[in-house]
Order: C-alpha cells, then sequence, then structure tokens
C-alpha cells in the first residue's frame, strides 16, 4: 500500500491514488482530454476506402505481349517476383495458390489437347475461377490481394487465347516464386 501522490492518503495496491482523487482525475480527464494524453489519438478512417494493395507494375493492362508478339519479360521476372512477395507477406499459402493455380492449368491443358475450343469455354471457365477465387477470401481461406490480383486481370485473360496463355504464364511465374514451407 502506498500514499496518493495528490492528497497523501492512503491507497489500494497497485494504484498512485486513492479512490476520491482517482475518481477526480477521470472526471477531469473526460472534461479535459488534451491535458491528459501526451500520446496523439487515434485516426479512424472509412472503411468503405480500401487502398489498392497491387502495385501498377504488376498489372498488365494493356496484356501480356509486347509489340513482338512475345510474353513481356516482366511477366517472367520482375512483376512475379514482387506479386509472389505481396502475396507471401499478406499469409497466402502455397497450399491455397496450388489450388487456384491447379484451375487454371487445367483450363490450359484442355486447351492443348482440343486446339478447336471456342474462346467461350475459356471465358466461362475463366469466370468460374474468378467466383471460386472471391468464395475462397470470403471464407478467408486466400487474402483479399489475391482476389484484387484476379479481377484486375480478369478483362484482360479472356480477351483471346493467347492472352489467357499469358495470364497463366504469369501465375505460373509468381507460384514458382513463392517460398515453400
Amino acid at each position: 500500500m502506498g500514499k496518493c501522490k495528490i492528497c497523501g492518503k492512503q491507497t489500494l495496491e497497485g494504484y498512485d491514488l486513492c479512490p476520491q482523487c482517482g475518481s477526480e482525475s477521470q472526471k477531469s480527464k473526460k472534461e479535459n482530454p488534451g491535458k491528459y494524453y501526451s500520446q496523439p489519438r487515434r485516426k479512424y478512417y472509412d472503411k468503405s476506402y480500401k487502398e489498392p494493395q497491387i502495385p501498377d507494375s504488376c498489372v498488365f493492362k494493356d496484356g501480356f505481349y509486347n509489340e513482338d508478339g512475345y510474353i513481356k519479360r516482366e511477366v517472367f521476372i520482375e512483376s512475379a517476383e514482387q506479386m509472389s512477395d505481396i502475396l507471401q507477406r499478406k499469409r497466402m499459402t502455397q497450399a491455397s495458390i496450388r489450388h487456384l493455380f491447379n484451375m487454371i492449368k487445367s483450363i490450359e491443358m484442355r486447351l492443348k489437347a482440343d486446339r478447336d475450343l471456342p474462346l467461350g469455354f475459356i471465358r466461362e471457365n475463366f469466370y468460374k475461377f474468378v467466383t471460386h477465387t472471391e468464395y475462397q477470401v470470403k471464407r478467408g481461406i486466400i487474402p483479399e490481394v489475391f482476389r484484387e490480383f484476379v479481377d484486375s486481370h480478369k478483362d484482360i485473360a479472356v480477351r483471346s487465347i493467347d492472352e489467357f496463355k499469358g495470364f497463366v504464364q504469369y501465375l505460373t511465374s509468381i507460384v514458382a516464386r513463392m517460398k515453400q514451407k
């Protein structure tokens, strides 16, 4: 037991102020909050606003191919490395990305087996992939950033069969760079 710092009365163990001075102090804090708090107040943000988590360098708005008709270097190296790091920081596991990756690879394998498949087949199955991704995010299985990644490429990936193959190559490069645990 100690003595109150304000009036000198006996305090309860672990307290600097007696019950009477403590209640007076709390009352003063409510009336003058800036006087008693040395730490800055927390800032509250609008929860509806979400800062984009994917840098522009990881989004291929103009397509996955360069002017010569080959897949861009960034798809294989820089952007894939950067996106892989982002996914790992957001705690995306290899198991969860592999499950989604296998969905895309199965579409590609079907395309290789039957070269006469129409673009509509790719679109339909890719949109199923998009839907499944959104479902997995809502279940908490994969992070929101992966849904943003897929969403930012959904129009490009179904533009043509070649662009779909470019997306598959990009996702393959990302998965290849993810560290195994």
